[in-house]
């Protein structure tokens, strides 16, 4: 069976779309290390799962390679 992942959503209506469109993961960009404009904030990343609610799944994408700091995003 083949999932498909949105990546580079950046806000609730990006999430939205990928859900109206039937995504079965959204992913998010947090934990920059490097220059890339598709990373956003922890808050902001935060409002896109509660707006997606589980209506997909939700994927966290990161450069982070320490495991407490990707731990603490997760929270």
């Amino acid at each position: 069976m083949v999932k498909v992942k949105i990546c580079a959503n950046r806000n609730i209506y990006d999430a939205e779309s990928c859900i109206i469109a039937g995504v079965d993961v959204i992913g998010i960009l947090v934990g920059q290390e490097h220059t890339s404009d598709d990373f956003i904030t922890k808050e902001q990343a935060k409002e896109i799962v509660e707006f997606v609610d589980g209506r997909c799944d939700t994927s966290l994408v990161t450069h982070l390679t320490n495991a407490d700091e990707i731990i603490s995003l997760t929270k």
